[in-house]
């Protein structure tokens, strides 16, 4: 079960956000989580929380005013144009974190999309290799 929020979300640290998203996937059924909580000995950018269950998640967290690395975004636009499923996620998001860890998705190879339980909807913190680098430091 979810802590109740004693943080504002605009507050939030990203290693509490980390482990309320974290939380949130094991209560979804994700059997496998990893979190590089030390990121000195990592490479650099790599993203925060790498989630398996019936497909692997990669997230990068950040805080309400947490800024996106050009290492980050390299490490999300890698893992999106190898057809990986990953995301920018800030505390904000939360809603959208559950609706999306609580799909089960399907990736379409060959119109290079994700497709979710047959509804079409596509969550807007999806990383797409188009994405405006806009966020990036």
């Amino acid at each position: 079960m979810l802590r109740s929020a004693t943080v504002a979300l605009s507050d939030m640290s990203e290693r509490a956000w980390a482990a309320q998203v974290t939380e949130l996937a094991r209560t979804l059924g994700y059997q496998r989580s990893y979190h590089t909580f030390d990121s000195r000995r990592s490479s650099s950018g790599f993203p925060d929380l790498v989630l398996v269950r019936d497909r692997i998640v990669y997230a990068e967290l950040k805080t309400a005013k947490g800024k996106l690395s050009a290492e980050q975004s390299g490490w999300l636009d890698a893992l999106a144009q190898a057809g990986g499923e990953a995301y920018l996620w800030r505390p904000a998001d939360l809603d959208e974190v559950a609706k999306v860890l609580g799909k089960r998705w399907r990736w379409s190879a060959y119109n290079r999309s994700l497709q979710a339980d047959g509804q079409g909807w596509t969550p807007s913190t999806l990383w797409i290799t188009s994405r405006d680098s806009q966020e990036a430091a």
